[in-house]
């Protein structure tokens, strides 16, 4: 193993243990328009004419990415290593990072909301889904990551995110940010 393959003394690829599933990344509207662009695209195609084909896998794609496109956390416990991926045509995407920047877990709300308006922009539909989920914290709580949505029973919610933390080694903590002042004094 060379200098290369490591982040931080850890090896720079995981092998997911664990992966924890955020969702569609968007509503239901988006993804049956990504449905009929993907029938549309392959008709195109099937069409056999050159810029059809061309035109036809534009469409295609875009309706894949608006119909397939998912988003979630993977957890290397082993290598100590995580990635928020995104999926694309059931390709997972993402970086792998160390989990030693973030020594903390805890639970936070991790509301999930759709909103949708008409042509004119006057009628606007928000629904927000409530639910609680654990956290990634780093060192001041300021920079966080959503590992997990749970529900929204707060017992079951720090019952799995204990789980969690006992087997990534990190501290089950209540979330509160430092404080970090950026004025200086000036005479």
């Amino acid at each position: 193993m060379t200098k290369d393959d490591l982040i931080d003394n850890h090896k720079r690829k995981g092998n997911p243990e664990s992966t924890y599933d955020h969702g569609f990344n968007f509503g239901i509207a988006p993804i049956i328009l990504g449905v009929a662009l993907m029938f549309m695209g392959t008709l195109m195609i099937l069409y056999m004419m050159i810029l059809s084909i061309f035109i036809g896998l534009g469409i295609f794609l875009t309706g894949a990415m608006l119909s397939t496109s998912r988003s979630g956390v993977q957890v290397d416990f082993t290598n100590e290593l995580y990635r928020e991926y995104t999926t694309f045509l059931f390709f997972k995407m993402g970086k792998w990072k160390p989990l030693n920047y973030y020594p903390y877990v805890t639970v936070l709300k991790a509301n999930k909301s759709n909103r949708a308006s008409d042509i004119t922009g006057l009628n606007r539909t928000v629904t927000t889904k409530e639910n609680l989920g654990f956290y990634l914290l780093n060192k001041t709580h300021r920079k966080r990551v959503l590992v997990a949505r749970v529900g929204n029973d707060m017992k079951t919610a720090k019952k799995k995110t204990q789980e969690f933390a006992e087997r990534a080694d990190k501290e089950l903590v209540k979330f509160n940010p430092k404080v970090v002042s950026r004025r200086r004094r000036s005479r």
